[in-house]
């Protein structure tokens, strides 16, 4: 099982909607797909076990990837063909600094089910400078991280930061195979161009880094994780097919290099 961690300092980027797009494709692709939302506003949760009950665990107050010991078999929800879902708790904003045990029990837990599945996509909160608990055992757990970026004043530093803060992590040996998959630029508004000159600036400066496609912001979108579809679904209308394009080339893309484990470079380049 390869697991891919989708990490953002920053909310609203369209995070979870490209978890959600990433597991629709796999699962279409005949992957077996665990999904596992550690973000306490449960977007992932919302798309595909929206009963809100579906998001509190009868194991304790916290959720099941922290509260239950490692050797006790986690039962993930079924909520489509091929996919499979541990769900959020509304707790997980309760979790405290973790010690080093606490925060490496949701990797544990992921490689006991490592041999059900073939992909395992964590959806993370929108921030982690003073990382929250979550974020730091996702990055524990994942063999790779996505990171869908919006454009905006910060973006340098911030993408600058992710990738410190993803060397601290392996140069601390909490997860020595930790890699940057790649940066995603989503949610581009394509008729600004100030946006448009913002993006090359950032392609010229992190290179093979930025994946070489781009999501445009297009309420196509947003209509579809509503409907709790893939965007590419029966797509109508210049703007919804343009849309079903982009989305399906994002998806396979980063779903080969993560099966593939398509090397990243070494270093990230400072603001």
């Amino acid at each position: 099982m390869k697991t891919l961690a989708l990490i953002n300092q920053k909310g609203g980027v369209g995070k979870s909607t490209i978890a959600v797009h990433l597991a629709y494709q796999a699962a279409s692709m005949g992957l077996r797909v665990l999904m596992v939302d550690l973000d306490r506003q449960g977007s992932l949760t919302a798309t595909f076990a929206p009963d809100a009950s579906l998001s509190r665990h009868d194991c304790g107050t916290l959720h099941p990837l922290y509260t239950s010991l490692p050797g006790l078999p986690l039962k993930p929800l079924n909520v489509a063909e091929g996919l499979l879902l541990i769900p959020t708790s509304i707790e997980l904003v309760n979790l405290g600094v973790l010690t080093d045990a606490v925060a490496t029990r949701p990797r544990d837990h992921l490689r006991q089910l490592s041999e059900e599945f073939d992909l395992c996509l964590i959806d993370t909160p929108g921030a982690f400078w003073s990382p929250p608990p979550s974020t730091v055992s996702a990055l524990i757990a994942a063999d790779a991280v996505l990171c869908p970026f919006g454009l905006g004043r910060y973006e340098h530093q911030a993408l600058g930061d992710l990738w410190y803060f993803i060397r601290d992590i392996r140069k601390k040996g909490y997860n020595a195979r930790l890699r940057l998959l790649g940066l995603l630029p989503s949610r581009i508004n394509t008729m600004s161009r100030q946006e448009r000159d913002a993006l090359q600036q950032i392609r010229a400066k992190f290179g093979s880094l930025v994946l070489p496609i781009s999501l445009a912001e297009r309420a196509p979108v947003k209509q579809a994780i509503m409907l709790r579809r893939p965007v590419w679904h029966a797509p109508r209308g210049r703007s919804h097919q343009q849309a079903a394009r982009d989305w399906d080339a994002a998806t396979r893309l980063v779903l080969s290099r993560v099966l593939d484990s398509v090397p990243a470079p070494d270093s990230i380049p400072r603001p």
